[in-house]
């Protein structure tokens, strides 16, 4: 199919390719094996679905491109074959020491893995606590974590996986999952070393890194959660868990069964079908004192309910990044700000305000903003309830 114009184009492979994984999804909830294989390389090779893999891509990498190279790089696009163009491997420091590896890939090899999670999604099971994922984002991994208070749970263990990624063995991650093995090895694990560009001082680690799942992949989390299902699945009946990537909140009844719950989670880690997990740190919290979760402090207040607001240290960042625009000499500061500010306060949703972190927030806002700063908070505060509301409608796929 030949594109035209763009957004009508583009609409055409949608509904093309989205009546072709509706047939998919239908093959997969009859059990019929011959006819899923069938479907599933239908749509790994569907000129739509590669349009829109390429066009969803090419967005994510603010990569520019016209309907004519649109159509003909999804036309080259293949699965089953490295894109000539290498990925590129860096390493980040750590807050607390150590590096984190992190792949930057081009807009074909991310093309290959939306497509690919496309496909490989509808045969995954996930856990009901488990976020990051399609249609479950930070906002909602947060808002849950306070319903399981206001519903009760007094003692809550937080931790983090170590590691989590790097440390999936990629062959056994192939092993459970579904769909053809020489596609799910071109694009799940990390690139060839030959496929690869990173600074050689990093060498000594390359090895290690290749040998789990790419941090930076499109289809890395969602891969990722589905094969720690079995380690959640063997936590006592009782707790409640919320895992976001490699963090997570075990919301349990007693200081006991916290103990209990944190014993069997060690274990099931350490026998992961995936490899040998471990715990980067793992504690255990009354709700009332309060406890850390994505940039949040979250606790029972005094009238029985749940708050989450940002973490004083989240306001200083924001203070530090407006500082940073005035610095720049931005060609329009304000509106730079004005985006800035916006953007964090959506990114804390959760957070209804009217908490004495509203004090810091007006304080950093101070010499930035010399308008009414609470009329300014207020209308912050209604942005980031429309975003959550927003957040809340079902999304498509693709």
């Amino acid at each position: 199919m030949q594109l035209g114009r763009g957004p009508l184009d583009l609409r055409r492979c949608r509904e093309e390719f989205g009546k072709q994984h509706r047939r998919y999804c239908r093959a997969i909830q009859e059990v019929k094996g011959s006819k899923i294989h069938r479907l599933e390389n239908l749509l790994l090779k569907s000129h739509s679905g590669k349009v829109l893999a390429v066009a969803r891509a090419a967005k994510e990498k603010k990569y520019p491109v016209s309907p004519a190279r649109l159509d003909l790089m999804a036309s080259t696009l293949s699965c089953w074959e490295q894109p000539a163009a290498p990925a590129t491997l860096y390493f980040k420091k750590k807050p607390g020491g150590g590096l984190r590896s992190i792949f930057s890939y081009r807009v074909m090899q991310a093309a290959q893995q939306y497509l690919v999670l496309w496909v490989l999604a509808p045969r995954l099971r996930l856990h009901d606590g488990q976020y990051a994922v399609p249609g479950r984002d930070r906002t909602a991994a947060v808002e849950k974590a306070k319903q399981l208070i206001e519903a009760g749970y007094d003692w809550v263990i937080r931790g983090d996986i170590k590691d989590c990624y790097p440390s999936m063995n990629g062959e056994k991650v192939l092993a459970c999952l579904p769909g053809p093995r020489a596609v799910l090895r071109q694009v799940i694990l990390p690139p060839l070393e030959q496929h690869l560009l990173y600074n050689h001082k990093h060498a000594a680690l390359i090895g290690k890194v290749r040998r789990g799942l790419p941090p930076g992949a499109a289809s890395t989390a969602l891969v990722a959660a589905a094969v720690l299902v079995p380690v959640l699945d063997g936590l006592p009946d009782g707790a409640a868990v919320i895992l976001y990537v490699d963090d997570f909140l075990i919301f349990v009844s007693s200081k006991a069964a916290a103990v209990q719950t944190m014993n069997t989670l060690r274990e099931a880690l350490w026998a992961a079908p995936v490899g040998n997990l471990q715990l980067k740190f793992c504690n255990i919290h009354h709700v009332v004192d309060g406890f850390g979760f994505l940039g949040y402090h979250i606790f029972r207040n005094i009238s029985g309910g749940a708050t989450a607001r940002p973490r004083a240290a989240a306001v200083e960042s924001l203070y530090e990044q407006l500082e940073a625009i005035d610095t720049d000499r931005s060609s329009d500061p304000f509106e730079d700000k004005w985006n800035r500010l916006i953007g964090w306060r959506c990114a804390y949703a959760a957070w209804d305000g009217g908490e004495s972190i509203e004090d810091l927030l007006i304080a950093a806002l101070s010499n930035h903003f010399p308008s009414d700063l609470e009329k300014l908070v207020q209308i912050l505060h209604l942005r980031a309830q429309m975003t959550r509301e927003r957040e809340k409608a079902p999304r498509p796929l693709f």
